[in-house]
């Protein structure tokens, strides 16, 4: 008798480790995916520059413009923003296969890029 209640005891307190640990993991992943890498409104409004290079990049009332060497890369307006990943998703004229945009970076006073295979730093 004395053993059958001790086996019940230790049944019972395992299934509430068991839920307990389940609900942790459960918080843990739900807080992994709300986490914000890249904040939207230290993007827009400012004209990023690498003199360099000759690379501009700006974000204005959802326009989007990036110019490499004086050519116009991407001029479109932009449709979404992730900010877990730092993909720039927009939308332009032509229907023409376009390279993904990614924000690797962002400081007060610069942003990295990625687009073509390529990054590029650029400074305000």
């Amino acid at each position: 008798m004395e053993n059958r209640k001790l086996n019940i005891i230790l049944i019972v307190v395992s299934i509430i480790v068991v839920i307990v640990i389940a609900y942790m993991i459960y918080l843990i992943q739900r807080n992994e995916r709300s986490r914000v890498f890249f904040d939207y409104n230290d993007i827009v409004g400012t004209e990023w520059k690498n003199e360099d290079e000759y690379i501009e990049f700006s974000i204005i009332d959802n326009e989007i413009v990036f110019s490499i060497d004086d050519g116009i890369v991407i001029n479109g307006t932009i449709t979404d923003f992730n900010s877990e990943t730092g993909e720039i998703i927009y939308e332009m004229n032509d229907t023409e296969e376009r390279e993904k945009l990614y924000v690797r970076s962002v400081g007060d006073s610069y942003i990295v890029l990625w687009y073509d295979r390529a990054e590029y730093r650029l400074s305000n």
